[in-house]
């Protein structure tokens, strides 16, 4: 994407912020301050019943904060999903074919959104019949003639006190115009190769430092030195960069291209209560996220009927 077509798709955002969600926005600034004032209230009591129940039962009083806390957690995220619907809408037309949702939870052995086998399949992390995902921001559209999803969510593995977080982040799917014939995943470096539970066989690559910061495992060896070339491995990093992630992931598997994007932030984040919702920063953020997917997606030249 040259810079001419990045202005381009600026310039209509900013026109439609000011046409189509700046009145819309307007209209909600006094329920948001509404709803501030009562996440505060929530806040204040939430302080002053845990301290009284520390006296009581200490017991009682973490139960106490941990319920203020869930409470307080449903204000700000009503208020933020319905602002979202608001102006959705009209935020992704500015980028062409691409639509929003706002996820649910499902679990890995239900129907869950497509993509979800996928995900299994693919031992882009780790998954097995107990996992759980919950899913929040869903973006479906297409870019360079190439279907993608955008899935914002944690997934959790195991049950009790043994389940663990497996993932949590931004999974980017690709669907490109080559089949991969084997399964080839790159993970974050782990000790003595171990991080992976699935059937592929770890590899070294020639790339030393490419080496020390992941792992490879694929079932066909001369498929993963064919699609993880240099330049390939240049803009692994250079995601990782841009993105600001703590760990990035990535899967061949079949016709495609999955990325994972590790990283606890709320990545799609905005209508904050504290902050008026005519801040031009929070869609400014949301912009350069959505688009920094593009570029990704246009950086690989996956339209390209040729190797990655």
């Amino acid at each position: 994407m040259d810079k001419k077509e990045y202005n381009k798709i600026a310039e209509e955002v900013v026109k439609r912020y000011r046409e189509n969600i700046l009145p819309r926005i307007q209209k909600l600034e006094a329920e948001r301050i509404t709803s501030r004032k009562t996440a505060n209230t929530i806040t204040i009591l939430t302080i002053l019943i845990t301290l009284v129940f520390i006296v009581i039962n200490v017991h009682l009083s973490v139960f106490a904060l941990l319920i203020g806390l869930s409470i307080k957690y449903a204000v700000c995220k009503k208020f933020e999903l319905k602002v979202k619907e608001k102006i959705m809408p009209y935020l992704c037309q500015c980028f062409g074919n691409l639509k929003w949702s706002q996820g649910v939870y499902y679990s890995m052995t239900s129907d869950g959104i497509e993509g979800e086998k996928l995900l299994k399949n693919s031992c882009l992390f780790d998954t097995n019949a107990s996992s759980k995902f919950r899913y929040d921001d869903i973006f479906v559209g297409e870019f360079r003639d190439l279907n993608f999803k955008i899935i914002e969510l944690s997934s959790t593995i195991g049950a009790g006190k043994n389940r663990r977080v497996a993932f949590s982040g931004v999974v980017v799917i690709i669907e490109t115009n080559k089949t991969i014939k084997g399964n080839t995943v790159i993970r974050p470096d782990s000790f003595l190769h171990l991080g992976l539970n699935c059937n592929l066989k770890h590899t070294v690559l020639e790339d030393v430092e490419f080496e020390k910061k992941y792992d490879v495992y694929t079932d066909d060896e001369v498929e993963a030195r064919y699609v993880i070339t240099t330049a390939f491995m240049e803009r692994l990093n250079n995601i990782q960069m841009s993105f600001s992630v703590d760990k990035i992931s990535c899967a061949f598997f079949e016709k495609y291209l999955l990325i994972g994007l590790y990283t606890k932030k709320d990545t799609f984040k905005f209508a904050k209560l504290n902050k008026s919702l005519t801040d031009y920063t929070e869609f400014s953020r949301l912009f350069k996220e959505i688009m920094s997917i593009y570029e990704m997606i246009d950086y690989f030249k996956l339209a390209e009927k040729t190797k990655l």
